[in-house]
């Protein structure tokens, strides 16, 4: 059996291909960040019988509603009708444990629509939680992009209140759901699987017992956060929290 993946250059992709468990082997895209949409090599041509693949691939650049559906939206729904009907049920889907046709993130959304996409057609969906390498928990992605703001401001803003909205998924407890999924000869397998190692927890806790800082959080109203974070996207200044991220916590 070979674990198939896309994205494999992302921060996810290569923190789960440092496994020597998982062995993955890539599935390439024909197209390139810049690109109106994605297109992957055929992977019903690689794919043999009890092969898996696992779609990571996700264009985090684009967060408007029309450049985010024509990229990830379709591209994932591209990906899949590629596949057999055999394929198609050992195609494991890389989601967001918050995704939600309620949710006012474009991200959210997206994910969401892919998920049911994946599991009508009798794949897995794994939900996870903001992902951490269990060596270096602020590696990278929003994780990172949190500390990062909580190290460089004397005053940590806080958007989010008390709300209990955060779930970690460590890379270990990633890796042994995909092993879970891709060992077991059980049919009746959890199609829809949630993935976390910690959560809900709110802002506060993450900084003070995930991150171990200790310094003062000050509750900011949300539409500031909001605004700030449009208005430097606009001026093309670099701000750790993206606009459609602070309308996931809204």
């Amino acid at each position: 059996m070979t674990i198939y993946c896309t994205g494999l250059n992302s921060s996810v992709g290569n923190l789960l291909n440092q496994d020597d468990e998982l062995k993955l082997k890539p599935i390439l895209t024909k197209t390139n960040r810049t690109s109106r949409n994605m297109i992957f090599e055929n992977p019903s041509k690689l794919l043999k019988e009890d092969d898996y693949l696992i779609h990571i691939a996700w264009n985090m650049d684009k967060r408007d509603l029309e450049s985010s559906y024509n990229i990830n939206v379709d591209g994932a729904r591209q990906l899949i009708d590629n596949l057999n009907n055999d394929q198609k049920k050992r195609f494991i889907f890389m989601s967001t444990i918050n995704a939600s046709d309620k949710s006012k993130s474009i991200y959210e959304q997206h994910k969401y629509e892919v998920e049911n996409y994946v599991l009508e057609k009798g794949g897995y969906v794994i939900k996870c939680g903001l992902i951490y390498n269990s060596e270096d928990k602020f590696q990278f992605g929003f994780i990172n992009s949190l500390y990062q703001m909580a190290k460089k401001f004397p005053l940590i803003p806080n958007f989010s209140g008390n709300s209990s909205i955060y779930y970690l998924t460590s890379d270990h407890e990633l890796k042994n759901l995909i092993l879970k999924i891709v060992n077991s000869n059980d049919l009746y397998l959890q199609k829809n699987n949630k993935c976390f190692s910690l959560g809900p927890i709110s802002f506060e806790t993450l900084v003070r017992e995930v991150m171990a800082i200790d310094k003062r959080i000050v509750k900011i109203p949300w539409i500031v956060g909001y605004v700030t974070s449009k208005l430097l996207e606009k001026l093309n200044i670099n701000f750790p929290i993206k606009s459609d991220s602070m309308m996931a916590i809204k």
